[in-house]
């Protein structure tokens, strides 16, 4: 199965349109990398679930992962101590629901 992670962020006011931007160019992907769905959840609430090849592609990508981050650190909300300014999550798959 595959690996997944989630990372949650919350947007300071003002500045939605240069962090989507920043999302635009999403270059070079990591290997095992297959894709990702940016969701708004609330708002300047957003979550970014992406699904790789394995967890282990996931958690060899996280430098990378952290370099991109960079590029838009600076429109994020800091959501506490022991969170920052993201909250992430990461895994295995363990069942998959599907209408296919």
């Amino acid at each position: 199965m595959s690996g997944f992670n989630i990372v949650h962020y919350q947007v300071k006011p003002g500045m939605e349109t240069e962090f989507l931007k920043a999302h635009e160019w999403m270059s070079p992907l990591p290997p095992g990398f297959k894709r990702a769905n940016l969701i708004k959840t609330g708002d300047h609430r957003y979550c970014m679930v992406g699904q790789w090849a394995s967890s282990e592609d996931a958690r060899n990508a996280i430098p990378q992962m952290i370099g991109m981050l960079d590029r838009f650190r600076e429109y994020l909300v800091d959501q506490g101590p022991g969170i920052g300014v993201t909250n992430a999550f990461s895994g295995d798959s363990i069942k998959e629901v599907s209408n296919h």
